[in-house]
């Protein structure tokens, strides 16, 4: 989302809003099309918008890409305790039974320490005041406004095609639809390439190649005069 200054008041800012302001920095640098957009998580989503507005302005959209982004317009399930406890254990069905037994109390613990240090960062950012630039705090309340703006959103129809590069870890918390809710706004079609890793660690190391490779091959498809 925008904000007013570095560490003023965070702006309550729509998906559109922010994303007409990149387009007009895109245009500032770029006149012309073709263009091609990729976006992470809530950059996705931002990514969406900005495409949207791009064809309506007359401008070739070559190029649409979401990184494990969900759609806000999904319609998801969130597992109950037990459900959760099963989505793990068939995950886990290769290891040993000890090993799995480990794994599941360390994700147990994992969750409830989890779930606790977000309650407690969203109390904090809620009740304090505008915080500094660049530090946690500040990143939580971003963060927050973020969410807030992307459920308030719904996509709107892209006449291009989408390509969703969707991680091939198994959510244990929320049952999503197998294409993250895009394919009725994605009118020329969606692609949906699997790259290893979960969704926090996406960009990590380990998994950096592998998504880099994935990418490289759908731009030069999108750009492919048979394409």
């Amino acid at each position: 989302s925008l904000e007013l200054g570095n560490s003023g008041k965070i702006a309550e800012t729509s998906i559109e809003e922010t994303a007409a302001a990149y387009v007009r920095n895109i245009l500032d640098i770029q006149k012309q099309g073709p263009f091609r957009l990729a976006g992470y998580s809530f950059g996705g989503v931002v990514a969406h918008e900005m495409a949207c507005q791009l064809l309506e302005m007359g401008h070739e959209v070559e190029f649409l890409g979401m990184f494990d982004t969900h759609s806000p317009a999904a319609v998801a399930r969130v597992y109950s305790p037990l459900e959760r406890l099963t989505v793990f254990w068939r995950q886990s069905a290769g290891q040993p039974l000890g090993q799995r037994f480990g794994s599941l109390a360390s994700r147990i613990r994992e969750g409830m320490h989890t779930h606790r240090r977000i309650k407690s960062e969203i109390s904090l950012a809620t009740s304090s005041g505008p915080a500094s630039a660049y530090s946690d705090l500040r990143r939580v309340q971003v963060r927050e406004e973020n969410w807030r703006s992307m459920q308030a959103y719904r996509p709107r129809p892209f006449k291009g095609r989408i390509t969703l590069f969707k991680t091939n870890h198994v959510n244990d918390k929320v049952e999503w639809p197998a294409d993250y809710g895009w394919s009725p706004v994605a009118l020329s079609g969606l692609d949906i390439v699997s790259v290893s890793g979960h969704h926090l660690a996406l960009f990590a190391p380990e998994h950096i190649e592998t998504l880099a490779e994935a990418l490289s091959t759908s731009l030069r498809r999108s750009s492919s005069p048979t394409s």
